[in-house]
């Protein structure tokens, strides 16, 4: 994804999203897909993460109930951040 300006929250929403304001990121990249159950649970098998808090699903439906720390550790894992 490119760097550049965006416009962040919205004067009219709800009152944590206000006031609307423009923003800039720095250029990143990230994947076209969410992480799956089947490849999170690579990780779990690997030790390396604590399994999903959300319910056991089809291994190629997103996962779901997995905390930040979760996360970092699954990116960590498959050498991403």
């Amino acid at each position: 994804i490119p760097a550049g300006e965006f416009i962040y929250g919205d004067s009219q929403g709800e009152e944590d999203e206000r006031p609307s304001r423009r923003l800039s990121l720095p250029a990143f990249q990230i994947d076209r897909t969410e992480v799956t159950v089947a490849a999170y649970g690579v990780c779990v098998a690997a030790r390396a993460c604590r399994a999903a808090a959300g319910p056991a699903k089809d291994g190629r439906l997103p996962v779901a109930g997995v905390s930040y720390l979760d996360a970092a550790a699954y990116c960590s894992f498959v050498g991403k951040r």
